[in-house]
C-alpha cells in the first residue's frame, strides 16, 4: 500500500505549524510555582501573557524567578498554549512602565551575625556579635566593639580561664540584664537594634507565673535581636534562658519529708514494726507548690525486683498485708499527699524499699530527691544503712 501522498500532507501541516510558532524572549512579571505557570511580557507589549512550564521538574531552574529573561514558544496543535522552554537571550523592552517588574521593600531582618550568647564568665548579661541587618529596605552594620576583656587568672601566672570562648585579642559586647523578679513572677525582656546602630535593652512588665508576660513593644525603626524570658530563679543568663519561653505552670515533680529524721528509720529492738510517714509536696516546673493534681489519686508500689520488706498504707487504703507487690493509694489534697511505711525487722534479709508511683489522670512525676529516688533508708543495729 502506497501512502506517499498522506505523508506529504502530514509533513506540510507540520511545516506550517513550525513556521507559525516562533520562539520569543520574555520577562517574568509574576510567578505561580504551585500551579506551574508565569505571567510574562514580550517585546513592545505591556500585556501579561500566561506561559506554562513543566510540572515534572524536580528542581526549579535558577533563571525561573521574578525579573528573569526566559524563552517562550507556542505549542503546535494547541491554540493559545504557550510554554517556557528555557533561559532567554535578551531582556525585552516593554512599551510602557519599564522593562523589569517592581520589587517591593524587603522585610526587616537580621542578615548576618548579631548572635546573642551567654557572657564569659556567665552573669546577668549577654554577649552580642557584630552583624548586618535591614530596616525599611536600608542595610545597616553593627560592630561589636569590645567593652570587656577576657578574664585572666590572678595572681600570676596570668592565664585565660579554660572555659573562655573569646579569641585572644578580642572582647565581647555586653548587654546587661536586670535582676530577676520576685518569687512567683516572671517577665520578658527585649534586646533590639535601630537604624542608629545601637543595641537597646527593655525590661518587660512583671507578671505572675500563671500568666504569660507581655513582650515590650518594639520601637519604630527597630528590629528584634532577642527576647529573653526571665524567671524568679535566674541568677545568670545561660542557654536555657536564651532559649526559654513562658509555659503555663503544671505539676512536674515532688519532694518529700518524713516523720522520722532524714527519712532514716533507726533499729528498734523493742518494736519490730515501727512506722514512718512520708509527706509529699507536688511542685511545678518553677519549684512552687502546685495544686494542678488536687483531688487526683496517687498510687505507690514496692516492686518485687530488687525486692522489698515491710508494708505501706495511704489515706484511702490500709496496709496491704502479706502480698508480693504491696501498694497503697492516697488522694492528693491541694499540693500535698501522704503515705506511711511500716518496717518489718523480722524479715531475713531486710531490704530497704524504693517506691514507684502512678497518678490517676496524670503523668508520673520526677522525684527531686538528690539521687532521684523515692525511698526509705533503714538503719541496722549499729546505725549503718542496710544495703548501703
Amino acid at each position: 500500500m502506497k501512502l506517499y501522498g498522506k505523508r506529504r500532507a502530514i509533513k506540510s501541516v507540520e511545516n506550517r505549524i513550525r513556521l507559525h510558532r516562533p520562539d520569543r524572549d520574555a520577562i517574568i512579571w509574576a510567578l505561580d510555582v504551585d500551579n506551574h505557570f508565569a505571567q510574562v511580557r514580550i517585546q513592545g507589549s505591556d500585556t501579561l501573557i500566561k506561559a506554562h512550564f513543566p510540572k515534572n521538574w524536580t528542581d526549579q531552574p535558577y533563571w525561573l524567578q521574578l525579573g528573569s529573561c526566559v524563552r517562550i514558544r507556542h505549542r503546535g496543535g494547541n491554540t493559545g498554549y504557550i510554554e517556557i522552554i528555557g533561559e532567554g537571550r535578551a531582556i525585552p523592552s516593554a512599551q510602557a512602565g519599564g522593562s523589569t517588574p517592581g520589587i517591593g521593600t524587603l522585610a526587616d531582618a537580621i542578615l548576618t551575625g548579631l548572635v546573642v550568647t551567654p557572657g564569659t564568665p556567665q552573669g546577668m548579661y549577654v554577649a552580642v556579635s557584630s552583624g548586618t541587618y535591614r530596616i525599611n529596605g536600608g542595610i545597616y552594620v553593627f560592630t561589636a566593639e569590645p567593652i570587656t576583656a577576657p578574664l585572666m587568672a590572678d595572681p600570676p601566672p596570668m592565664i585565660m580561664y579554660a572555659s573562655s570562648t573569646i579569641t585572644m585579642g578580642q572582647g565581647e559586647y555586653r548587654v546587661s540584664i536586670n535582676a530577676a523578679p520576685a518569687a512567683g513572677k516572671s517577665r520578658y525582656d527585649l534586646i533590639s537594634i535601630g537604624v542608629d546602630g545601637t543595641l537597646d535593652y527593655q525590661a518587660g512588665a512583671v507578671a505572675n507565673l500563671a500568666t504569660e508576660p507581655t513582650i515590650p513593644s518594639l520601637a519604630a525603626d527597630h528590629l528584634t535581636v532577642k527576647v529573653l524570658w526571665i524567671t524568679e530563679t535566674v541568677t545568670e543568663v545561660d542557654n536555657s534562658v536564651l532559649g526559654g519561653s513562658w509555659q503555663a505552670p503544671g505539676a512536674t515533680s515532688f519532694d518529700y519529708t518524713c516523720s522520722c529524721a532524714s527519712c532514716e528509720m533507726p533499729w528498734n529492738g523493742g518494736d519490730d514494726f515501727t512506722e514512718c510517714t512520708m509527706n509529699l509536696v507536688i511542685r511545678d516546673q518553677h519549684g512552687d507548690a502546685s495544686t494542678d493534681l488536687d483531688g487526683e489519686i496517687m498510687t505507690i508500689t514496692m516492686a518485687t525486683a530488687p525486692g522489698h520488706t515491710g508494708d505501706i498504707k495511704g489515706n484511702l487504703t490500709g496496709y496491704a498485708g502479706a502480698v508480693d507487690d504491696p501498694s497503697a493509694q492516697s488522694q492528693i489534697t491541694g499540693s500535698t499527699v501522704w503515705f506511711t511505711y511500716k518496717r518489718d525487722q523480722t524479715a531475713t534479709p531486710e531490704i530497704a524499699p524504693v517506691f514507684g508511683h502512678s497518678i490517676t489522670n496524670g503523668a508520673p512525676l520526677l522525684c527531686s530527691n538528690s539521687d532521684g529516688l523515692f525511698k526509705m533508708v533503714l538503719l541496722d543495729n549499729v546505725g549503718d544503712p542496710i544495703g548501703g
